[in-house]
């Protein structure tokens, strides 16, 4: 150790004197930590389905290596993909994966985002409905169809419904073969998948989530150790659902307690999970209905979604904890996410 010591100091001598015109790079120097106490997160998260859990819902994982499963908070008690978890992986991160469930014993979930898939279909259409609406306006013959005036606006609805079919039908193929990738990556490298259902039924319909979720239940039935999370379900499949590790509802854009409150008494038999994004501008805001006090003004979203209570509550769920990844704390990154963490600790063991 000593000689390596001399070793550094001599190379910092030789680099401090060198020529003036020589730029050195700066380096960015690791602080230590404590080694982690794997046994006693085994032993406290094992317990992460019987009280109140705290689900970190991760975009952009392979972005940048700051965001990496490892860099969260160790008390966390899962994180869900929710993109960038496709294969093939690097060794980097298969071996993120590997420590952060065998080091930290956090649970990882890999997510189907439908509503990204209706934002992408949606615009298909669009194209694709304008292509076909060119080609149909320029072979027209308004002489052939003198006789029924509505004849081109009819032909134009069939051929928009036509075109609609044709990429809802995809796009319901497209979630069907995400479901089935994200199950072979939990079966291989994780601990389960989560499941988020669109907000309308515009493309994906009451029977078509219906069918992806017997999916996902269908492979529990033959793997009882997979879990599964729903997120933003629709009420009419609580039936279905009920057998998810976790129910989660978030709604950032209309944040109210009476919608928390209306949705966990719909969904009385699942594990119901608050959600809020943690990067929301509003989150200062705080609930608009919240009936609770703070004299020196509102609470945080992303505090008072702890002090919410129902029955089946279960833990509270933050959206988009990537982009807390680069705040520090003196040597520790995501303090707001850990003070969170702490907090939910501190609420519920009251």
């Amino acid at each position: 150790m000593t000689k390596n010591i001399f070793a550094l100091s001599a190379l910092a001598l030789t680099l401090g004197f060198s020529a003036c015109d020589t730029k050195i790079e700066p380096i960015e120097v690791v602080s230590p930590k404590a080694p982690i106490n794997s046994e006693l997160f085994r032993e406290f998260k094992a317990s992460a389905e019987s009280r109140s859990a705290v689900l970190a819902m991760h975009y952009d994982w392979r972005a940048r290596s700051i965001n990496s499963l490892m860099n969260l908070p160790d008390s966390l008690d899962a994180v869900v993909l929710k993109n960038d978890w496709q294969e093939p992986y690097s060794e980097f991160y298969l071996k993120d994966i590997d420590d952060v469930r065998t080091i930290k014993h956090t649970r990882v979930f890999a997510s189907v985002d439908l509503p990204s898939l209706v934002k992408s279909t949606e615009r298909a259409i669009k194209a694709d409905f304008r292509s076909k609406k060119n080609e149909f306006e320029a072979s027209w013959d308004d002489a052939a169809h003198a006789d029924d005036p509505d004849a081109k606006k009819k032909a134009l609805a069939d051929l928009e419904a036509s075109v609609r079919k044709t990429h809802i039908a995809s796009a319901n193929e497209s979630a069907s073969k995400l479901i089935t990738d994200a199950l072979a990556a939990a079966d291989k490298y994780m601990d389960g998948v989560s499941l988020e259902m669109p907000r309308d039924t515009a493309v994906f319909s009451i029977a078509a989530c219906k069918a992806l979720l017997a999916q996902i239940t269908a492979a529990k039935a033959t793997n009882p150790k997979l879990r599964y999370i729903v997120e933003n379900p629709f009420s009419e499949l609580s039936a279905d659902f009920a057998s998810a590790t976790w129910a989660v509802y978030h709604n950032s854009a209309d944040p109210k307690y009476s919608l928390l409150e209306s949705t966990a008494k719909a969904w009385s038999a699942a594990s119901f999970v608050p959600g809020i994004d943690i990067s929301s501008k509003k989150d200062v805001d705080g609930f608009a209905d919240s009936p609770f006090f703070d004299p020196n003004g509102a609470i945080p979203l992303t505090i008072d979604i702890i002090n919410f209570k129902a029955p089946n509550k279960a833990g509270v769920a933050y959206y988009h904890t990537e982009t807390k990844a680069s705040e520090y704390e003196g040597v520790y990154n995501y303090p707001s996410l850990r003070k969170l963490i702490n907090y939910n600790a501190r609420k519920n063991s009251l």
